[in-house]
């Protein structure tokens, strides 16, 4: 919750409202279409599939189905993220902590799960409702969120977008097990936020599929 308050005391500097007009006026609301059409295609098509994961996460092990972590968003507002719960639970009893490989908190079905990136198609429905967009930064947590912008301050350019399903962080970095990894895919979504626009998307969903059809979201792209 540290980001959360500092962002709203001001602590953490916000891009002004004139940040890139054209992409704020013309881009975004491509994308934010974009973003509409895919949602709105995708998630009768995976319904039944998720309706199958929610049923084996909850004869699996004890816990909620969808595991439910604040985060913070578009404009530095909090949102909670939704994704099928992975872990044991409770997972985390005081500090956030991030997983680990082989980390022995997750579940056996959770391992299928991140293996296929499968415990993320609730995030389908936060497309749709406009707290997320099909790609963009992967904002993580406000705990981790805070000791990003200490090292890179720029990072909070990335507030003039909604947080993606999908980022070039995540495609280029893979999933992050400490911090060194959390500040290269912070690098690598402010290089999106660069080139951003409707082709690079369509380049990173293309990479992300052919990575996760292998079992794993890590590309050279």
């Amino acid at each position: 919750m540290q980001a959360a308050e500092d962002l709203a005391s001001g602590s953490i500097t916000m891009p002004p409202d004139a940040f890139f007009p054209t992409l704020r006026n013309n881009r975004l609301l491509a994308k934010r279409m974009a973003d509409i059409t895919i949602a709105l295609i995708a998630l009768p098509f995976v319904f039944p599939l998720m309706s199958a994961i929610a049923l084996a996460v909850r004869l699996s092990s004890k816990g909620p189905v969808l595991l439910q972590q604040e985060r913070i968003g578009r404009h530095g507002r909090p949102f909670i993220l939704l994704k099928f719960r992975t872990m044991v639970w409770p997972a985390e009893t005081g500090q956030p902590l991030l997983a680990t490989p082989n980390d022995p908190r997750i579940t056996p079905v959770g391992h299928i799960l991140r293996r296929w990136h499968l415990d993320e198609l609730p995030q389908l429905w936060l497309v749709l409702k406009g707290e997320m967009s099909v790609v963009g930064p992967r904002l993580e947590r406000a705990y981790f969120l805070q000791q990003i912008v200490e090292q890179i301050p720029q990072y909070t350019l990335l507030f003039t977008l909604r947080p993606g399903l999908v980022s070039l962080g995540r495609v280029r970095q893979g999933y992050a097990h400490n911090m060194f990894q959390l500040l290269f895919g912070a690098r690598r979504d402010l290089e999106y936020l660069k080139q951003i626009g409707l082709l690079q998307d369509v380049k990173i969903i293309l990479a992300a599929a052919r990575c996760i059809l292998k079992g794993h979201l890590h590309s050279n792209y």
